[in-house]
């Protein structure tokens, strides 16, 4: 038989938690949707691959109440998210992987 051509994964959709499983990383929380995309940009500047990758802003609070805008992307797989923070790391971003049961969540 022919050999199968080789078809990327495709990233993961932010939007969409539900079997994520490690396939979303948060990259800063801000005090506004305006923020979060101002720290898009710069986050493009200074790491151009991310463009390609599918972004939201979620809004979500604490258990204080406080409102945070968490700026979550979407990748293919655990592995891949967990490449992405070590380099969004190196260039001086928070990042952490999104859902991971045995990970301790952090509020802030």
């Amino acid at each position: 038989p022919p050999p199968t051509a080789y078809v990327p994964p495709k990233p993961w959709n932010p939007r969409v938690f539900a079997g994520a499983a490690g396939r979303v990383v948060q990259i800063g929380a801000f005090g506004s949707t305006h923020q979060a995309k101002l720290g898009w940009r710069y986050m493009v500047r200074a790491y151009p691959a991310v463009a390609r990758l599918p972004a939201v802003v979620r809004t979500t609070r604490n258990s204080k109440g406080r409102t945070f805008y968490r700026f979550q992307i979407g990748t293919t797989s655990q592995a891949h998210s967990e490449v992405l923070c070590q380099r969004m790391q190196r260039i001086h971003f928070s990042c952490a992987v999104v859902d991971l049961p045995w990970k301790t969540k952090v509020e802030r």
